[in-house]
């Protein structure tokens, strides 16, 4: 779409209205508005009922087949010995080495997320003139692609019309707070992992940046049988599982914001669920000190 000035559609208002994002779930409801349309997005029909099922393979070692079977895999054994291409193809991915960046390695940096992400590009100004920003108050996995929240000349498109109208760099997606109340695991991870599986496809050369799902405070944490930090962690090591050290990445920024509990830092946090605007200074030094080398 030649010509079409990229601008994210972000907030409806002010920047003074981001304390109402979330307001159930600030207050300990179960229930909040963004899960509610996570849960209107997403399709009951194939949701999973019950306890959490077959585990989702990594899109490197399943080739982004839809089957998720390992190809040429060889499960035969001989006295004389085996090969150890099966053992190979299992071995988990080499750690990432990390480098320390600039601002300028966000020029050609999208991030695609929540009010989370809403939030950094409202009050990070070291991203200001350099990243681009697809983000939405309540945007989930389950609509993250069809969901028209990129503004053009021409009226709003999806997150996937964008990306095929521009080519990025690198690609950093936070994205599953607001998921937390609808389905199981299985049920996330298999719409997680088909979105970055689309995502790569539109972005072939892209470095791809799996964050994870931000903390809550301790007392959310303690308090909330939805939003609290065991059943973030537990999917947080579902997101993980998909990074191949390749073209995903998975980089948690918990570790900059965390208190010695494991626990969003308080003072850090005005609804127990957000960062401060002051905060996301955190966010940006911990980016700064996890990036991949673009080759």
């Amino acid at each position: 779409m030649t010509g079409l000035k990229w601008i994210v559609h972000a907030f409806q208002g002010s920047q003074e209205n981001l304390p109402e994002e979330n307001a159930d779930a600030s207050s300990g409801s179960s229930s909040s508005a963004e899960t509610a349309e996570a849960q209107a997005n997403s399709s009951s029909a194939d949701q999973p009922e019950g306890q959490n099922g077959s585990s989702t393979q990594n899109p490197a070692q399943s080739g982004a087949s839809s089957s998720g079977l390992l190809a040429g895999q060889d499960h035969s054994s001989s006295e004389s010995g085996r090969t150890d291409s099966s053992a190979d193809e299992n071995a988990p991915a080499p750690a990432p080495e990390f480098i320390t960046v600039d601002a300028s390695y966000f020029d050609d940096a999208l991030f695609i997320g929540d009010s989370r992400t809403v939030g950094l590009m409202q009050y990070c100004k070291e991203l200001d003139g350099h990243a681009t920003f697809y983000c939405q108050q309540a945007l989930t996995i389950f609509n993250l692609l069809t969901r028209e929240v990129v503004k053009t000349d021409h009226g709003k498109i999806s997150i996937d019309q964008a990306l095929q109208e521009r080519q990025f760099g690198k690609i950093y997606l936070m994205i599953g707070i607001n998921e937390m109340g609808t389905g199981n695991d299985d049920y996330f991870i298999k719409h997680y992992q088909a979105a970055i599986e689309r995502i790569h496809a539109l972005q072939p050369n892209a470095i791809i940046y799996l964050e994870a799902i931000m903390h809550v405070t301790g007392r959310k944490n303690a308090s909330d049988p939805i939003f609290n930090n065991t059943r973030i962690n537990r999917r947080n090591e579902r997101i993980k599982a998909l990074a191949d050290n390749v073209t995903y990445f998975y980089i948690d920024m918990n570790e900059a914001i965390d208190d010695a509990n494991g626990n969003l830092r308080k003072d850090l946090s005005y609804d127990d669920a957000h960062l401060l605007g002051s905060s996301f200074g955190y966010w940006y030094d911990f980016l700064k000190t996890h990036a991949i080398a673009h080759e």
